[in-house]
């Protein structure tokens, strides 16, 4: 076996790259909290905080409970007539038929969704020991909340506070892992979690921003983006609810399928889907 020898920084590197990361650090919210989370990881007291703090994992292994209202936050981004199918089957059994996914998870891809919630529960440590240490204030922390409106419940990963340029930055922030296929092309935050932020926000943090944290799965490397909320893509938020509850409830009332009106669809993971059949029924055009 081979081994690769890396040749240390020289002093004037190392001083170098500080001031371009200090540099970078003063562009952006998202910039600084990559800086604060840096140096923190870079001064080994992280491993010594699990220590002390080993119980509090369990703090982020609550058992599912169950959530009030039709729709969950988290799906925001996701196609409208799957969530409404899956919805349909909880309130009229029957109603349509499920069948098996023309491509089913792989067992890796189960694995990997584990991963993700592990990886969750270390950067919940994480931030816990950044407040600690006094750096960033956590507010809220996979808090579950409820928008009657909209029958939408939704559990946040954190609320955080912490210092930019003077200011008191507030924002909903949420950890994602993805494998460097997903990461190194991504630029800005997907669409989907954005759509996901947007939901957050019926939820009333007062937080003027929100925040996507990326970890690649393969090499650990971070992007994190920061962006102010947009009213106009909340009321797309509010009217995707609209339309969701008015074709439920038509459903559930009994409509026949030619009186219900046409949900949008996202086609990207149909395969995966298990409501092919009575999604092709619905919307005949939709793999042309």
């Amino acid at each position: 076996m081979s081994v690769r020898y890396t040749k240390p920084l020289s002093p004037l590197a190392k001083f170098t790259a500080s001031i371009k990361a200090v540099d970078k650090a003063k562009r952006n919210p998202a910039e600084s909290l990559v800086a604060i989370i840096d140096a923190y990881t870079e001064s080994g007291q992280f491993d010594t905080y699990i220590t002390e703090h080993a119980a509090d994992v369990v703090k982020y292994l609550k058992p599912e409970t169950k959530r009030a209202g039709r729709w969950r936050a988290s799906a925001a981004g996701k196609c409208l007539q799957e969530q409404a199918f899956n919805v349909v089957d909880r309130e009229k059994p029957g109603r349509f038929k499920r069948g098996p996914a023309i491509t089913p998870r792989r067992v890796e891809t189960l694995r990997a969704l584990a991963n993700g919630t592990f990886t969750h529960i270390r950067w919940h440590m994480l931030f816990d020991a950044l407040g600690a240490n006094g750096e960033v204030e956590t507010l809220f922390a996979e808090d579950l909340r409820y928008y009657e409106d909209g029958k939408l419940s939704g559990t946040v990963d954190r609320v955080i506070e912490f210092r930019f340029d003077g200011e008191i930055i507030r924002a909903v922030i949420d950890f994602k892992s993805m494998k460097t296929t997903y990461f190194d092309p991504l630029l800005e935050p997907a669409d989907d979690h954005e759509m996901q932020q947007m939901a957050y926000s019926l939820f009333k943090y007062d937080a003027s921003w929100w925040m996507m944290l990326y970890e690649c799965k393969n090499t650990h490397k971070l992007k994190v983006y920061a962006r102010k909320y947009d009213e106009l893509k909340i009321g797309k938020v509010y009217d995707n609810l609209r339309k969701l509850n008015n074709w439920v409830d038509l459903v559930v009332v009994g409509a026949i399928n030619d009186q219900l009106p046409r949900l949008p669809l996202i086609t990207t993971w149909c395969r995966y889907c298990q409501w092919n059949a009575p999604c092709k029924a619905l919307n005949p055009e939709r793999d042309s």
